[in-house]
């Protein structure tokens, strides 16, 4: 009981525990997030700007670890992701074919949502995918 006698215990040891939580927590809820190195995802999406959907289709992305990050990657896309604690969602940036913008997926069970909101030409564009797993469907090009 001594660490606890004092204010200057308790502080030491609630700062060791956040730093902790900090340092190691992204890596453990990045492991819990994807039990293998890449799921593949067959996709549908909508592409808005200013609220008005301007196309829709089809496409597949793959969700991969590397290291302390989450990366969802397609042809013409990389969202560079991590977990948001206490939440199902992957937060993070995005590169595009036309330009940087943020990258927001949300799991639900197996199934992913991927949000794309582009910022750097202020288009007010924001694409949605809605993804499901498939078994290797991207292929080799991805």
């Amino acid at each position: 009981m001594g660490k606890w006698n004092n204010i200057a215990g308790f502080k030491s040891y609630l700062f060791t525990a956040l730093l902790a939580l900090f340092l190691l927590g992204p890596l453990v809820m990045t492991n819990n997030v994807l039990a293998d190195d890449c799921i593949s995802y067959y996709c549908t999406y909508t592409d808005m700007q200013y609220g008005e959907v301007v196309k829709s289709g089809e496409d597949c992305v793959d969700l991969c670890t590397d290291d302390f990050q989450v990366n969802l990657i397609s042809i013409g896309l990389a969202c560079y992701l991590y977990p948001a604690t206490g939440s199902k969602y992957l937060l993070g940036t995005a590169y595009t074919a036309d330009g940087w913008g943020g990258c927001s997926v949300e799991r639900r069970g197996r199934s992913i949502t991927a949000k794309i909101s582009l910022i750097q030409q202020d288009t007010g564009q924001v694409v949605i995918l809605n993804c499901k797993p498939c078994d290797n469907c991207c292929g080799p090009d991805v």
